[in-house]
């Protein structure tokens, strides 16, 4: 069981990593790209991503159209 519970974390992780990537390299709306990489609803997938990363994917992707201008 705690191999599962590791193996699904770092598939999670994973996910979140593409995410960031998406946002912050390709310009992707958080609400376009958290069903591709497979999150259940929009308020799970910016939990997670704010855990890992310390700013929802909203706040990622405004900062980076910001510094596009």
């Amino acid at each position: 069981m705690q191999f599962a519970l590791a193996s699904s974390q770092r598939l999670i992780q994973k996910r979140l990593q593409e995410a960031y990537f998406l946002i912050e390299k390709k310009n992707k709306k958080p609400a376009d790209i958290y069903l591709e990489l497979r999150f259940e609803t929009l308020s799970h997938f910016s939990y997670a991503f704010k855990k890992k990363f310390g700013q929802t994917p909203t706040e990622l992707a405004a900062r980076e159209k910001k510094t596009c201008r």
